[in-house]
């Protein structure tokens, strides 16, 4: 399945507490919906967290998590849950989306720039702490 994924780069960080995530604006998981709503027509539901707030955002991931299915490792287009703050190793508060290709990468709406951007996979590899796909 060949996806524009340049099309989600540069989406301007809102907060999806704020405002539905859309192509003007997404948070982190927003994004995750986002693209998984415009790429395969499926509506992931609101994990009901406040962007920003690492406790709402954690017990969001809690919540949501069982309705993702946990991989060994990542296939493409597949969720990334991460953590960041390293010292605190079970605290998720991050997600992005994996990107396949030649160079792994993944797709994610950090606060800390201006919009949605690409990087990595091994950028990020230390702060994985799961890959989820959507039940079919």
């Amino acid at each position: 399945m060949m996806i524009d994924v340049g099309k989600y780069v540069g989406i301007p960080w809102v907060c999806s507490s704020v405002r539905p995530p859309s192509f003007s604006g997404a948070d982190c998981y927003g994004l995750v919906r986002l693209f998984y709503r415009e790429e395969f027509g499926v509506d992931v539901p609101d994990a009901g967290a406040v962007a920003g707030d690492v406790g709402s955002v954690h017990e969001a991931y809690l919540s949501v998590r069982c309705r993702w299915r946990l991989v060994d490792k990542p296939v493409p287009w597949c969720a990334v849950a991460m953590r960041r703050n390293m010292r605190v190793p079970d605290l998720v508060t991050h997600f992005g989306i994996y990107v396949p290709g030649t160079i792994a990468r993944v797709l994610h709406a950090p606060e800390e720039v201006t919009g949605s951007t690409l990087v990595r996979l091994s950028a990020v590899q230390q702060s994985v702490a799961g890959f989820y796909v959507w039940p079919e």
